[in-house]
């Protein structure tokens, strides 16, 4: 089974977040990204994705994963925008658990 690990600013400081468990949260981006890849140590198949500033999930550890091959042709929505709307999304699911 695949996880991804998100890693993102909330008012608690950082948090560090899998799908379906707990937040862990930490007063500095590091420490939180220290404790996701702790954690994606004990798993086969993991992404860990962080918010970066510009409001975009940016993967910086993927294991046991393909990577997506990109779109052709030219796209009518710039990416950018697209992958800014998904970590709106992301953040309000993430909210909810």
């Amino acid at each position: 089974m695949s996880r991804t690990i998100y890693v993102y600013p909330s008012k608690d400081g950082w948090a560090v977040k899998k799908e379906g468990r707990a937040s862990a949260f930490f007063t500095m981006k590091t420490a939180a990204i220290a404790r996701a890849r702790a954690i994606a140590k004990r798993l086969k198949h993991v992404q860990i994705s962080v918010l970066q500033a510009d409001g975009r999930f940016v993967p910086v550890l993927r294991r046991g994963l393909r990577e997506v091959a990109p779109a052709r042709g030219t796209p009518s929505v710039a990416p950018e925008l697209i992958e800014r709307a998904v970590a709106k999304v992301i953040l309000k699911e993430l909210a909810s658990l």
